[in-house]
């Protein structure tokens, strides 16, 4: 599995452990300072969240009228209003927000592969957009 997490503060992105990817399988090898379990459990408590909400789609106005952008994130991660459906196609999401710092993090599946094997760079630059948009 590939496994990537883009945090805003630090300007880079942070990955596991070495990464080979190729078009038929996914290989991570494991690293004693691998942060991946942590990164998981919390992405799984951000998906059924925002499951239980209204899933991806677009915000009312009357949903954000009065809302900074960070108080939208934040009702985004509560699942209280739709969050983005290029997300769900793309396989990525916002697991934090505060003042100061977005998190998205994600795992690019086959299908987000261009025909040279390696991850379509436009996954990564959409990733790295959510990102620095927030």
């Amino acid at each position: 599995m590939t496994f990537l997490r883009w945090d805003r503060r630090d300007i880079f992105v942070k990955i596991g452990a070495p990464i080979y990817i190729a078009p038929e399988k996914l290989l991570m090898t494991h690293h004693p300072h691998n942060h991946l379990d942590q990164w998981l459990l919390d992405e799984a408590a951000v998906q059924k969240r925002i499951d239980a909400g209204p899933g991806p789609g677009l915000a009312s106005p009357e949903q954000i009228a009065g809302k900074t952008g960070l108080e939208v994130m934040q009702a985004m991660l509560r699942g209280e209003i739709p969050y983005p459906h290029i997300g769900k196609t793309l396989d990525f999401r916002l697991v934090h927000v505060e003042k100061g710092q977005a998190v998205f993090q994600g795992a690019p599946a086959l299908a987000h592969f261009n025909p040279l094997g390696t991850v379509h760079g436009g996954w990564f630059a959409t990733l790295l957009d959510s990102a620095l948009g927030c």
